[in-house]
Parts: structure tokens; C-alpha cells; sequence
């Protein structure tokens, strides 16, 4: 009977539980459409694209560096009337993956054309694993 148990037990955790980085392939389709798969695509064409499925490792408060460099990379890419009035309201927090992939999430808030403060937005910064910057997006 225990041994019944420990066989399904082990069935339950490899078939059940979520794989974390999976990797899909987007390979050229036709008129020029991409098509997404989990085989390979023919002629070793395409991109292989890692999805990560799992929840974050650990969720940290954002050192200041690390918040200044995420509203930096802001200003940089995002047309505002007044770039240096941006702040950070209520801190920054830090989502890390296992895979060492990270993100950056805090509230902004910036001056209007009045010179008032509009109101906080959302904003995330994206990280690949090698610290590089993936994505921007501020709302």
C-alpha cells in the first residue's frame, strides 16, 4: 500500500506541478505572421523564447540604486512635460525569479502642463538574469 502511495505521489508531483522555464519557439509562419510552438522550428529558423511560469523567488524592497536606475531608464525613454519633477511615492519593490530574472514596481508621480502633481501611476522595470534591461513600462 505505501508503495502504491509513493508511486502516485510521484505522478501527482510530475504531472501536476507547473514547469518553470519552458521554452516555446517562434518560428517564421506564413506572410510573415510568426507562429508560436513547442517544437522546434524546421531548418533551425525561428527564436526560442523562455517563458517563465512560476511564481517570484523572493519579493525584497528595491535598494535606492536600484529604484533610481529603473525611473531613470524612464525619463530616458517617455516624453514627460516636466522629467526631473518624477518621483517614487510609497518605495520600490523587487520580484526576483529563480531563473535570476527581476522586476522593479513602484508608483510615480510627476508634475501636469500646471506644475501640479498629477496623481501616482504604476511603473515596472523589467531585468534579464544578466541585469540587462528587458522592458519599461510606465502607465
Amino acid at each position: 500500500m505505501n508503495t502504491m502511495m509513493g508511486i502516485f505521489t510521484l505522478i501527482f508531483i510530475f504531472t501536476v506541478t507547473p514547469a518553470i522555464g519552458q521554452t516555446v519557439h517562434k518560428c517564421p509562419g506564413p506572410n510573415g505572421k510568426p507562429i508560436y510552438q513547442q517544437t522546434e522550428c524546421a531548418d533551425a529558423t525561428g527564436t526560442d523564447l523562455k517563458i517563465e511560469t512560476g511564481k517570484p523567488s523572493t519579493t525584497r524592497k528595491a535598494t535606492d540604486a536600484e529604484a533610481e536606475q529603473c525611473l531613470t531608464a524612464i525619463k530616458s525613454i517617455y516624453k514627460y512635460k516636466d522629467p526631473d519633477s518624477l518621483r517614487i511615492e510609497g518605495g520600490a519593490f523587487v520580484n526576483v525569479y529563480p531563473s535570476g530574472r527581476k522586476e522593479i514596481l513602484f508608483s510615480m508621480n510627476g508634475k501636469n502642463s500646471y506644475g501640479a502633481y498629477a496623481g501616482a501611476k504604476p511603473a515596472i522595470c523589467k531585468y534579464k538574469a544578466n541585469g540587462q534591461i528587458e522592458d519599461v513600462q510606465a502607465f
